[in-house]
């Protein structure tokens, strides 16, 4: 999952990707990847903001599906979406 984060300038002020890919990384208990995990769609997640454009910074998602979770991928995204909006 790919998403731009706007202005770039007001990002590296309030460091919102650092904190939302802290908020991602977590691997414990009530976490997205634990989610995914008891699903069986995934089998490790990576998250982070990428500063290399001049105007806007972006932000990856990468998530390592399982066979299952190609199958549901609509699902796997649809839950990386809620817990970016919790």
């Amino acid at each position: 999952v790919y998403m731009s984060e706007g202005d770039k300038q007001e990002s590296l002020l309030t460091k919102s990707t650092e904190y939302v890919s802290h908020l991602l990384g977590h691997e414990g208990p009530g976490s997205l990847l634990s989610y995914l995990k008891r699903q069986r769609w995934a089998n490790s997640l990576g998250s982070g903001g990428n500063t290399a454009l001049s105007d806007f910074e972006s932000f990856d998602v990468t998530v390592e599906l399982t066979n299952q979770g190609l199958a549901n991928v609509d699902n796997v995204i649809e839950a990386i979406f809620s817990y970016i909006a919790m």
